[in-house]
């Protein structure tokens, strides 16, 4: 897809061995928050751009204290570097509060959000201060968009960091990824001090959670793109100890981007490769598994063109809602909402003629949807960060 080279881009040149490389979210405990107001545009209620006049993207969505959001990615318009982190605070109904950009003379970028109270802390990767290549890095900003400290962690290799939760023993942990290859998990203390890390071997993971039960879960793939990848899920306890895996899928790559506790379980999206009439096609992976992650069943969603789910919830009334991109003309941001089973009820594509797409959604508690990305048909710069605020059905169409 033409967004995933220009995702790749931002690890260059090393990370391109993993082409699937970062289709994450952030880490709420529930996926529910608050809705703002508006008006209704062919179910839209409202679209808000954010950036400057090079490029910004944002992967991840949080709620923050005063009700509003709070959204973390990368600016290429303002900062110390040629990239840095992008924290960007936003109200009820997407006006920007503030914006704050954190980072050294290269490359930075946060993939994962951790909102507690007035502090923000961040995590992604840093080619600016490390021990080789690119580092995994977290950095925590407090309400008045000001860096209180920052830290990295890795090796000679390629390392970063998805996701950032809170532990259970009052550390926190990161999602990481280690040595180029492998998956992993980095506890720190509250100022981001390394206390252990744990590697769980060949693969790559998108997603970290903290359980319902606390104990930690990863989601990815295992294997390389190379000789073939299964998607994975992996409990792991609160002294970061294997509990159990699972894999998933039957081609030869296939990977969860995303995954959120549900009823019964999990359920999970990522991408899984189905053979068409005349060549391969890149569908929606959409799986449901109990917990212990015994499959209890999955579906390829797609069409004609290539598809990916990148975000995935439950929705109030047990159904699911995933997010991501389509591949037309251009990229386009895509929604597919299901029944509790996993079968489509409706679909809706987002976007214009340039590329766009969708990386994270929460459910506000009057039923509708808050989907954050980037856009590069709006805004004023190259692309900007994207947050759409929409109904919770698509309406019905006008009768001519």
């Amino acid at each position: 897809m033409k967004k995933m080279t220009h995702y790749l881009r931002i690890l260059m040149p090393t990370i391109l061995l993993v082409p699937a490389l970062i289709f994450l979210s952030c880490d709420s405990e529930n996926g529910v928050i608050p809705g703002g107001g508006g008006g209704s545009d062919q179910g839209t209620e409202w679209s808000k751009t954010f950036g400057g006049p090079d490029e910004e993207e944002v992967y991840c969505l949080e709620e923050t204290a005063d009700g509003g959001y709070a959204m973390a990615g990368f600016s290429r318009s303002n900062g110390e570097g040629d990239q840095d982190v992008y924290i960007v605070k936003v109200g009820n109904g997407g006006e920007l509060g503030w914006e704050s950009f954190v980072g050294g003379a290269q490359d930075d970028a946060a993939f994962g959000l951790y909102v507690n109270g007035g502090t923000y802390l961040a995590a992604g990767y840093t080619y600016s201060d490390t021990y080789g290549s690119a580092d995994a890095w977290l950095g925590m900003v407090n309400e008045d968009a000001i860096s209180v400290w920052d830290n990295h962690y890795g090796s000679e290799y390629i390392d970063f960091a998805h996701s950032i939760v809170d532990g259970v023993s009052g550390d926190l942990i990161l999602g990481v990824n280690l040595n180029g290859d492998s998956l992993g998990i980095v506890a720190t203390n509250t100022s981001g001090t390394e206390l252990w890390k744990k590697n769980y071997g060949q693969g790559t993971a998108f997603k970290l959670i903290r359980t319902p039960d606390h104990y930690y879960m990863l989601g990815g793939y295992v294997g390389t793109p190379e000789t073939g990848t299964d998607a994975v899920l992996i409990k792991i306890d609160s002294a970061g100890d294997e509990v159990w895996r699972q894999t998933y899928g039957n081609t030869d790559n296939d990977r969860i981007d995303n995954f959120a506790p549900a009823t019964g379980g999990y359920i999970f999206t990522g991408t899984i490769f189905d053979l068409g009439p005349e060549n391969e096609m890149e569908n929606i992976f959409l799986g449901k598994v109990d917990p212990e992650g015994t499959l209890l069943w999955e579906k390829s969603l797609g069409g004609q063109q290539d598809q990916n789910g990148r975000a995935v919830i439950e929705t109030r009334d047990g159904g699911y809602l995933v997010v991501g991109m389509t591949e037309t003309t251009s990229t386009e941001g895509y929604v597919v909402k299901t029944d509790s089973s996993g079968t489509p009820e409706w679909n809706r594509t987002f976007g214009g003629d340039a590329d766009d797409g969708f990386w994270d959604v929460k459910e506000t508690l009057s039923g509708s949807y808050l989907i954050a990305g980037y856009t590069n048909s709006e805004g004023s710069g190259l692309s900007d960060a994207w947050l759409v605020h929409i109904l919770s059905e698509p309406p019905e169409p006008e009768e001519d």
